[in-house]
């Protein structure tokens, strides 16, 4: 990796995870002083050759809602949508499938946007997750 970036990298802390076991490599967890450090290494992730690999540790709920989202996409593509028409916003955590986009509200996959393909029409439908909890709201069609 010190041939891929030339800049000097700090870290706060850096220390292996888990107990020692023989012919077993465990995760070392390193903690960055500067974002845009750790942002550099992680953008620089892919030059890396096996066995070494870099992941972020997530939460446990971003994990699942992650883990989520790639069971929509496998599903999708299984059941005939093609890859260019899938794409995925992990920070928002939505989904867009052949212009149909699914939001994660408490652990749930739920539709949350018509995106609307005929080239006559220019709307686009206004709901949200929330949307979908409250009866009452009616969307944006008041301003």
């Amino acid at each position: 990796m010190s041939e891929m970036i030339q800049d000097d990298i700090s870290f706060d802390t850096a220390y292996r995870l888990g107990k020692f076991k023989s012919n077993f490599r465990r995760p070392i967890r390193v903690r960055f002083l500067a974002m845009c450090q750790r942002n550099l290494i992680y953008a620089n992730k892919n030059k890396l050759l096996p066995p070494f690999y870099i992941n972020e540790d997530l939460p446990f709920s971003i994990r699942k809602d992650h883990a989520i989202l790639r069971n929509k996409k496998k599903e999708a593509l299984q059941n005939g949508s093609l890859l260019e028409n899938i794409s995925i916003d992990w920070k928002l955590r939505t989904i867009t499938v052949d212009a149909r986009k699914f939001s994660i509200l408490n652990g749930n996959l739920i539709p949350s946007m018509q995106v609307s393909t005929s080239s006559n029409s220019s709307q686009h439908s206004t709901s949200t997750p929330a949307d979908f909890l409250d009866p009452d709201v009616t969307g944006m069609d008041s301003l």
